[in-house]
């Protein structure tokens, strides 16, 4: 064969078999540590927010439950087949919040990728989002049973080029998309003329620097449905790919992507998990499922990941 070929192969496989002994010989952080929050400070990037969240006030006690295992493990995921079918269980979980009295509900969905390289690498500008989220939220208004008329109006929160959508129906249901803490005054008095507030993707992006006003805010609502996509880490740094998913009143799930693209469950939790929770079970579940792979099979998985840049 080729020469130089082999040679970075073999490069390759020292490299794997080096990363693999470091990661085995590793501590990761126990479970319980920062399950309150949204994320953690290695979170990873995501439409709702890509920094540390830790200190957010009390919520709703279905979202601050300590974490918990439940159901079996290995049992089938599925994600929603379609964006109408994503967008129907949004309104199945706005109205299940309803019924339980919520005031306050937060919805984080993908936007459907037209040139990014992940679910959540959306290339378009903010008001491309719009038009975009706008055609998704037509589905779950309509189940929501808005009239025409409130469907196809073009209100706006704040400045209109900020996109910051908002819909109103004669039941007192109020959704605004793509909300950020400039316009939290104007939401404030919204909420107070309505039954309830929907948030759709809110852009607040918090840190441990940002107002006690937004964090007070953003930790007032209850996550009633979410869908992510996760890239994590396996053993021997493998990557491993799955998501993260809420419908309420059920609890978060945590899938991996095996092969022919079925998601299987990992666990199930209470509160939110943070991203370093989620590496530790992608990591557990790689032990044993990983353990097998050649090295051949592992270098073609590395493959497949490096096709998404």
């Amino acid at each position: 064969g080729n020469p130089a070929r082999s040679l970075a192969m073999m490069a390759l496989a020292c490299w794997i078999s080096s990363c693999s002994s470091f990661l085995l010989s590793t501590n990761f952080p126990p479970l319980s540590s920062c399950s309150s929050c949204f994320s953690c400070s290695s979170c990873s990037s995501s439409p709702l927010t890509s920094r540390p969240l830790c200190s957010l006030p009390t919520r709703h006690p279905r979202a601050i439950a300590a974490m918990r295992m439940a159901g079996e493990q290995g049992e089938e995921v599925r994600a929603p087949e379609s964006v109408a079918g994503m967008m129907q269980e949004v309104a199945v979980a706005i109205r299940a919040g309803r019924e339980e009295g919520l005031k306050r509900m937060l919805v984080d969905v993908p936007l459907p990728i037209t040139g990014g390289t992940e679910l959540d690498d959306w290339p378009g500008g903010i008001g491309q989002k719009y038009q975009t989220m706008r055609a998704m939220l037509e589905e779950t208004m309509k189940e929501l049973g808005f009239e025409r008329e409130e469907r196809e109006t073009k209100e706006f929160v704040g400045i209109v080029d900020d996109a910051i959508g908002l819909w109103r129906s004669r039941e007192g249901v109020a959704i605004c998309c793509f909300p950020t803490p400039e316009v939290i005054g104007e939401l404030e008095k919204i909420c107070e003329s309505c039954s309830c507030l929907v948030v759709v993707n809110p852009q607040f992006f918090l840190d441990q620097f940002s107002a006690e006003t937004a964090k007070k805010f953003l930790g007032s609502f209850e996550v009633v449905y979410l869908l992510q996509s996760l890239n994590m880490k396996g053993t021997g740094l493998l990557p491993v790919k799955g998501m993260l998913r809420r419908s309420y009143p059920q609890d978060f799930i945590v899938a991996r992507r095996v092969d022919k693209g079925k998601n299987v469950l990992l666990e199930r939790c209470r509160g939110r998990p943070t991203y370093n929770q989620m590496q530790e079970m992608f990591y557990r579940d790689s032990e044993t499922r990983d353990s097998k792979l050649s090295l051949f099979q592992r270098l073609a998985k590395f493959k497949d990941e490096a096709t998404n840049f």
